[in-house]
């Protein structure tokens, strides 16, 4: 049985970084479901999967919290 890839793919991650320093890319996909996602990632030339948008979601539930507790 082969191992699941838990990294995220490169074209996830360049889909990322581009969506975070692109005004109207975060306004075009604001409420947008995964599909559209999926799709618009495509025809900018990124290659997102279902896989890859499901496994950001379980790393942000999974993570422990970074900030110390309140005193």
């Amino acid at each position: 049985m082969a191992k699941a890839n838990t990294q995220p793919s490169r074209d996830y991650r360049d889909f990322r970084f581009r969506l975070r320093h692109d005004l109207l890319l975060r306004r075009r996909l604001r409420r947008a479901k995964q599909e559209a996602t999926i799709s618009l990632a495509r025809e900018l030339g990124f290659n997102l999967t279902f896989e890859d948008l499901q496994g950001n979601k379980r790393d942000k539930h999974t993570k422990p919290a970074s900030q110390p507790p309140s005193t």
